[in-house]
């Protein structure tokens, strides 16, 4: 079974201690589901792209509720890294505004 020792940071499961690595740019931010005008000043592109983390920047992208911020965030992926797979979960979020 798996038991959590610390809902955030770590999993006990048996003998095996799994600790959750932190990004100190994600710990202090602070935004509302709905409250995207303030998603760019509080996790801008390069805070949230420059992490190698891909759970990190799935969070901030279903936290993104207006097609024009995804644009910028795109906008950042294609000047800078441009991974696929980053730049996919941009496009399916937008998608996703767009139809519902």
């Amino acid at each position: 079974m798996c038991y959590p020792t610390n809902r955030h940071d770590s999993i006990s499961w048996g003998n095996y201690n799994w600790t959750e690595p932190t990004d100190r740019a994600f710990k202090e931010v602070h935004v509302s589901s709905t409250d995207d005008s303030g998603i760019r000043e509080k996790l801008p592109p390069a805070t949230l792209l420059d992490t190698d983390q891909p759970r990190l920047i799935r969070a901030g992208v279903a936290c993104m509720h207006d097609v024009d911020t995804i644009r910028a965030y795109v906008a950042y992926e294609n000047q800078h890294q441009r991974r696929g797979w980053v730049l996919r979960v941009l496009a399916r979020r937008a998608a996703t505004l767009r139809v519902g």
